[in-house]
């Protein structure tokens, strides 16, 4: 008899123990319901074709060029102003908050030699951090001397980049010279025997003496 009795408590504590598991873990099984949030634009890629619209890209002719800046000082006696090359781009943003925009430039400078074309060709990476939204301004230098001695831009493209994404891209090129489609990408012209490639002649604003003119009208470059 009181063999069954311990049988007895022995079972009513598995059962009580059993229902206790089921309730304490049950609740920690219920999955969350398909299709959780997004950001704007629904999925990610639609998103990333929505955050940026370049507006205007100039860099060529006149309007790619600009005087040294003046400041006032205490010295009576006044150098000459260079000629810098100029590349601008005119863009609006529409997240609120965009924490990196990488703007890669491509820049091609044409010369002649002995009567024959030789180009010059400048890459530049600009990382542009806290971008908020509305319309913004890009612009990178050509240094006075590579436009002297290699001359002056014949074409130009801009890729923009957030989050190793392209956002946007964009390019100018003279009318006298044929290019092909997406130029900056065609080994053709990248890797053309007649095409050198010059590093340090194109600078972000932060380097040029342009730096401090309208400061809080561009972007914080890191």
């Amino acid at each position: 008899m009181r063999t069954i009795h311990r049988s007895v408590i022995a079972l009513v504590a598995f059962v009580f123990l059993s229902c206790f598991a089921i309730t304490l873990f049950g609740q920690g099984t219920r999955r969350p319901a398909a299709g959780g949030a997004r950001g704007e634009g629904g999925g990610d890629e639609e998103g990333v074709k929505k955050i940026i619209k370049v507006d205007r890209l100039s860099a060529l002719g006149k309007q790619g060029t600009v005087k040294t800046p003046e400041y006032e000082v205490n010295v009576n006696r006044v150098p000459g102003r260079e000629e810098w090359g100029q590349i601008t781009v005119e863009y609006k943003t529409a997240p609120e908050w965009i924490d990196e925009l990488v703007f890669q430039h491509t820049a091609l400078a044409m010369t002649t030699e002995d009567g024959k074309r030789k180009f010059s060709l400048y890459k530049l990476a600009v990382r542009y951090v806290d971008v908020e939204r509305g319309d913004h301004t890009s612009t990178a230098f050509l240094r006075p001397a590579a436009v002297k001695r290699y001359g002056e831009l014949v074409a130009v493209a801009v890729e923009i980049s957030a989050d190793g994404n392209v956002v946007a891209e964009t390019s100018e090129v003279d009318p006298k010279l044929k290019m092909p489609e997406k130029w900056w990408k065609n080994p053709q012209v990248m890797e053309n025997a007649d095409v050198t490639v010059r590093e340090g002649y194109l600078i972000d604003r932060s380097r040029s003496p342009f730096a401090l003119i309208n400061i809080d009208s561009y972007e914080v470059i890191k």
